[in-house]
């Protein structure tokens, strides 16, 4: 993830990486104003990143950029921040 920020900050964006996961107020947030977010999460096997690009606040799902199956995947916020596939551990926005 800090290669991912410091890739940021050359570009000219600034950019906290935040330990553990967002609230879904903090998702929600953040993608009123105009800004993906970046999770880092890990999983048994490895880790993997992933962006956080929508937030539906009525179903309580967020939307999910998996560049690795090149889709997007909905999510409930409560099984994205915990569960047992895998744990979201840092995030970037």
């Amino acid at each position: 993830m800090q290669e991912v920020r410091t890739g940021l900050i050359n570009s000219g964006y600034s950019s906290p990486v935040i330990t553990g996961t967002l609230t879904s107020s903090g998702i929600r947030s953040k993608i009123a104003n105009g800004k993906g977010i970046i999770a880092g999460c890990v999983y048994a096997s490895g880790g993997h990143m992933v962006v956080i690009c929508g937030h539906d606040n009525g179903a309580g799902s967020i939307e999910v950029m998996v560049p690795s199956y090149g889709a997007k995947i909905v999510y409930s916020y409560s099984y994205f921040s915990n569960n047992s596939q895998f744990n979201w551990i840092e995030s970037l926005y």
